[in-house]
């Protein structure tokens, strides 16, 4: 196996209730704090004026909760293999950064810096993550939870849209629906299998809370990914379902949210997707990204142009200094444009991870996932989404497990 247990007791039926109540608080904790920690950050505006990086709670809650899981003995230990591609993939990124900055004398400190740290700590979560999921009752968190903690996101993200609305602060719309997105998929996760009217039900009914919240939130791409995973459950309850008491209900609901997004877009554009940010004017600033980022790989190849040295591209062409876009939308893209051949190899790797993972989960959940992760991996910065650390760890720590040969067993 990649990882294998290194867990001293886990609590089972046979167990205490106080051991068993233990356990839950843990759970809970566990995950309240991370998903806390996601959606709390603060903007530090580091070198030239424009650049930022969000310092997010995640980032020290997670390895505090990494030497608890441990004291806990819920740690797997890696097998050698596993380390020596983490810490080989570490050191090359580290070490083409070094050198951008050795080689080029016009090299951004501040952007190379943050997107160097920003792979490592991408590599480290995920490390991390998987250890203690393979070993600890968190990678299993009840429905219910998700569900809440999804819900309190949405109230929370709502909450600073109309404060930005008023003026009073900004906000990083992204950041909140993929971590919105993220729980949902990781609520049909803990569904799995989605196959009776009921799970798909519910599944249909959170999806479409959050994809109305998307509408809100003027998010195009996930505001569809929301409409796909209501489709996907209703296909799934419609076709697989032995009780399908629950399917009428459920589309009803959904439409009504649905409506009920559209009629708020509507009637105060400010919160809908409204004409400015049209889908056509989203995808031509994306064009424009894209096709920066290839004219840099035709002059930078292999070695590309260094990580974080895009932005200084993009102040030269007038929409994009406007709009105060700085990276290229692209994970892949965006790799093979700053790392060259090294970035090639990255995501590649990313890739077959995303695949490799998916294939943990029966067909209707796997589609959800990759539904969802679509979005940043080809239209975001996948590694700067703190939640979908949390999703691929919880699919890499079932690779091989008889949670992940079951699933597969339901995909026929």
């Amino acid at each position: 196996m990649f990882f294998f247990k290194m867990s001293r007791h886990r609590p089972t039926s046979a167990d205490t209730p106080r051991a068993v109540t233990g356990e839950r608080v843990w759970v809970a904790v566990f995950w309240t704090l991370l998903v806390a920690g996601i959606v709390l950050y603060v903007p530090v505006p580091i070198g030239r004026a424009g650049d930022a990086i969000n310092l997010s709670l995640y980032d020290a809650v997670l390895p505090v909760l990494f030497v608890v899981a441990a004291l806990r003995g819920e740690v797997a230990r890696p097998s050698r293999g596993a380390l020596a591609v983490f810490v080989i993939l570490a050191a090359l990124v580290l070490g083409h950064g070094a050198a951008t900055l050795w080689l080029d004398p016009g090299a951004r400190l501040a952007p190379l810096a943050r997107e160097t740290a920003k792979t490592i700590a991408f590599l480290f979560d995920l490390g991390l993550l998987t250890l203690i999921f393979r070993a600890s009752p968190t990678a299993r968190p009840a429905p219910g939870l998700i569900a809440a903690l999804l819900v309190a996101v949405i109230a929370y993200a709502v909450v600073r849209r109309m404060a930005e609305l008023a003026g009073r602060e900004t906000m990083f719309e992204t950041l909140f629906l993929g971590t919105i997105f993220g729980l949902l998929v990781l609520f049909v996760m803990r569904l799995d299998p989605i196959e009776t009217a009921r799970r798909a039900g519910a599944a249909a009914g959170l999806a479409a809370l959050a994809a109305a919240t998307a509408f809100i939130l003027a998010g195009k791409s996930f505001f569809a990914v929301g409409v796909g995973i209501v489709a996907i459950a209703g296909v799934t309850a419609l076709f697989r379902a032995s009780d399908r008491r629950w399917i009428m209900p459920t589309i009803a609901v959904a439409i009504l949210i649905a409506l009920g997004a559209l009629l708020a877009g509507g009637r105060m554009p400010q919160f809908g997707l409204g004409v400015a940010d049209s889908i056509s004017e989203s995808l031509g600033i994306r064009l424009t990204l894209w096709r920066l980022a290839l004219d840099a790989i035709g002059k930078s190849f292999p070695w590309g142009i260094g990580a974080g040295q895009f932005s200084p591209l993009t102040e030269g062409v007038p929409v994009l200094a406007a709009a105060g876009l700085r990276v290229v939308h692209d994970t892949p893209l965006a790799l093979t444009t700053e790392l060259g051949a090294l970035g090639v190899l990255f995501a590649t790797l990313l890739a077959a991870l995303i695949l490799r993972v998916s294939w943990t989960w029966s067909w209707p959940v796997r589609l959800c996932f990759l539904l969802y992760i679509s979005v940043p991996f080809l239209l975001n910065d996948m590694l700067g989404f703190r939640v979908v650390h949390l999703l691929l760890a919880l699919g890499l720590a079932r690779v091989g497990s008889p949670d992940a040969r079951s699933s597969g067993a339901n995909t026929h």
